[in-house]
């Protein structure tokens, strides 16, 4: 372009236009620049006219004369680049680069045009269709986008529900996959939803697949925007199974009902509570049905049991709507008091339109007994009998069998010996505060401390909820004050990671002549009741 003829018409359009323009020569050097250049990037003028286009073009350098020298020989003339301004700031800019000749001279005359919303709306948009795709073909439900007349969207699943090939969906009429006697309910109301976005709704329908046989499905829609026009997006998933389960109950109802009646296994049907149990359950537990259904199902398990847990993870999955099936060898407690042994079968069903579990017990003490297991059980018992679950330490039982012989060895042999009782301070505050499994965490955490400190001739018991035992044989109540109040400052120093400071008080008192497990221990429990009425996190002794 000559602009030497019409020089003052091209010097008031480049100053005036409201468009970024910028005159440059073949080296990228900035000849000069209009208001509007000077407002977009944050330079003066004068600042432009000392820089090349590379100082606020953020491509390398090399790559930039080569797009100048494109520009210069009318071989390209649309650039998109990165452009910095003034304040450090990058913008996605557009370049229409035209080579003019002013007095014999060849320019560079840039018109720019910022295109960063334009990109980030891009960007965003291809995000989303990115997502859209990759949670449509991971879904395991099947999704479908349709107006009235076509699918114009199908995802794998959903051919895979009506057996169709991939891509034979589309352009399908979508009543074409519902049964005729549910075709009106699945477009009533279509036209009235299809005009606000966000309107949903939710059936349970008869689908039909390519091959012409049902299925059951539970087909949700919402109105969208797609391009501008709303459309129905529909997520189904197949449902048959589930069906086909509740139909067959409720014709076998009465039939089941006599069965489970009259069988002779204990049977019940449960969620957190029993909700059915038939009278063999009755005569095996001793309970009466009103009894049963005022107690938790794990309640009549042994909680000491290690299949215990497992049977409580099942009324989670009742919870959550899951499916299991599960078979257990393990103990139960009848009402009075007295333990069984019995194979315990359980599994998911679907009872009065939701899940719960049903459970099958077989009593099998006396294959038990009769086949010996019973000796390790015995072992095992006897384990649980003396060791606390929770701490791993010895439990009040242990004590008092320690406590009585310990106590008769310093009578017999006229030695020292001393009992340390302890319990941690407001510990019902932790409970609420922070739950009993912290609770529980904080018991475990003192115990590993004060096992620690103690010395190799020290027994260490927990003696019942928040409250531990420490023997101290061949030791004076000096020592053993000595012994307390180092325990007592390693508790109040040590960071159990629950965001508050605990504390413990502590009791202790020395062996007399003649004394039993019963005088001893009231004795060193007056003292802790001393210690925790006049301030807790101290020691007391009598």
């Amino acid at each position: 372009m000559d602009i030497e003829n019409n020089k003052n018409i091209f010097e008031s359009i480049f100053q005036d236009s409201s468009a970024v323009m910028i005159l440059i020569k073949e080296d990228g050097k900035v000849i000069d620049v209009n208001d509007a250049a000077v407002k977009f990037y944050g330079y003066s003028k004068e600042e432009f006219k000392t820089m090349h286009n590379y100082d606020f073009n953020t491509a390398p350098k090399d790559e930039l004369k080569k797009y100048t020298k494109q520009a210069h020989n009318r071989e390209r003339n649309y650039f998109e680049f990165i452009h910095k301004l003034k304040n450090g700031e990058l913008r996605n800019v557009e370049v229409n680069a035209s080579m003019l000749n002013v007095g014999g001279k060849n320019y560079i005359i840039s018109i720019i045009h910022d295109i960063t919303e334009k990109k980030r709306s891009e960007e965003k948009l291809k995000e989303s269709e990115m997502l859209f795709k990759s949670l449509s073909v991971n879904l395991t439900s099947g999704l479908l986008l349709y107006n009235r007349k076509e699918i114009i969207f199908a995802n794998p699943r959903a051919h895979e529900t009506f057996g169709y090939n991939k891509g034979e969906l589309l352009g399908l009429n979508p009543v074409n996959l519902i049964s005729k006697k549910d075709r009106n309910e699945i477009h009533a109301g279509f036209d009235e939803d299809i005009k606000a976005a966000g309107a949903t709704s939710r059936y349970i329908l008869e689908g039909l697949k390519k091959d012409g046989s049902s299925i059951w499905l539970l087909w949700q829609t919402a109105t969208i925007k797609l391009k501008e026009q709303n459309t129905k997006l529909a997520t189904f998933c197949d449902i048959t199974e589930m069906i086909n389960m509740r139909n067959q109950i409720e014709s076998d109802k009465e039939l089941f009902k006599t069965l489970i009646e009259n069988m002779p296994l204990p049977v019940g049907i449960y969620k957190d509570k029993l909700l059915f149990v038939n009278p063999a359950a009755e005569k095996l537990f001793g309970y009466n049905k009103e009894e049963f259904y005022n107690k938790y199902v794990w309640e009549f398990f042994d909680e000491n049991d290690k299949k215990f847990n497992q049977i409580k993870k099942s009324f989670g999955k009742i919870k959550n709507k899951e499916k299991f099936i599960s078979k257990y060898i393990i103990r139960c407690k009848k009402k009075d008091g007295s333990i069984i042994y019995a194979n315990f079968f359980e599994m998911s069903i679907v009872y009065n339109g939701e899940i719960a579990g049903f459970g099958v017990i077989h009593n099998i003490t006396d294959e038990v007994l009769e086949k010996k297991l019973i000796s390790e059980e015995k072992e095992a018992y006897k384990e649980l009998s003396e060791i606390d679950e929770l701490t791993k330490i010895g439990n009040r039982r242990a004590f008092d069998k320690k406590l009585e012989e310990l106590l008769n060895a310093a009578d017999r042999y006229e030695r020292a010996l001393s009992l340390i009782m302890f319990d941690i301070d407001r510990f019902k505050d932790v409970n609420d505060g922070f739950g009993h499994e912290i609770g529980d965490y904080v018991l475990k955490e003192i115990t590993k401390l004060i096992k620690r400190n103690l010395r190799n001739t020290d027994y260490f018991f927990r003696y019942g909820g928040e409250e531990f035992m420490i023997i101290s044989p061949e030791t004076p109540l000096s020592t053993a004050k000595e012994l307390a109040e180092r325990l007592r400052l390693k508790i109040e120093e040590h960071d159990f990671n629950i965001g508050a400071s605990l504390t413990c008080s502590f009791g202790i008192t020395e062996a007399v002549k003649g004394d039993t497990n019963a005088s001893i221990v009231f004795r060193v429990d007056g003292a802790l009741y001393n210690a925790k009425n006049t301030g807790r996190n101290k020691i007391s002794w009598e």
